[in-house]
C-alpha cells in the first residue's frame, strides 16, 4: 500500500509539472496585432456608411505585417486571416461574409492577447454574423436598415 501511495504521489507530481504554460506575447507582436484590430475598426466604420466605403489596403498591409513575428500562433492567425480576406470588395454580400469570418478569428486572437484598446464582441442573430469593435453600443455594420440590431456578447 505504501508503494502505491508513493507511486500515486509521483504520478500526480509529474502531471502537475507537465501542464503547459501560456507563453506571453512579445511587445512587438502585440503592436502588430493591435494594428490589425485598429484597421479592422476602420473597416467597421466604412461599413456603416451608405453606401459602404471600404478601403482594404491598410487592413491588408497590417495583416501582412504579422509575418514579422516569429510566434507560430501569430503566423497561423495571419494565414487564416489572409484566407478569409475579401477578394472582391464590389461584391458586398461575399465581402461581408468574409469580414464576418475574419471577425471570428479576431475574437480568438482577442481571447489570447491583451490589447491596449478594448475591443468588444458583437453578434446580430438576424444576419447571423459577429463583429469586433471598440464601440460602446451596437452599430451593426452588416444591415443598414437595422444598425441597432444585435448585442454585445459577454466573453466566457
Amino acid at each position: 500500500m505504501k508503494v502505491f501511495s508513493i507511486f500515486y504521489f509521483l504520478l500526480i507530481f509529474t502531471l502537475i509539472g507537465c501542464t503547459t504554460q501560456k507563453v506571453p506575447f512579445q511587445t512587438g507582436d502585440i503592436d502588430l496585432i493591435a494594428a490589425v484590430f485598429a484597421e479592422n475598426q476602420k473597416i467597421h466604420e466604412g461599413m456603416l456608411n451608405e453606401p459602404p466605403k471600404l478601403d482594404f489596403k491598410s487592413y491588408f498591409a497590417s495583416i501582412e505585417a504579422l509575418s514579422k513575428s516569429k510566434d507560430e500562433r501569430i503566423l497561423n492567425w495571419q494565414k487564416r486571416l489572409l484566407e478569409q480576406f475579401p477578394k472582391n470588395a464590389k461584391d458586398l454580400d461575399s465581402t461581408f461574409n468574409q469580414i464576418a469570418q475574419m471577425a471570428v478569428i479576431l475574437l480568438e486572437i482577442k481571447q489570447q492577447v491583451s490589447l491596449p484598446v478594448e475591443y468588444k464582441k458583437f453578434y446580430c442573430p438576424m444576419v447571423d454574423k459577429y463583429w469586433v469593435s471598440s464601440d460602446k453600443f451596437v452599430r451593426n455594420p452588416y444591415a443598414s436598415e437595422m444598425r441597432d440590431c444585435g448585442e454585445q456578447v459577454t466573453e466566457e
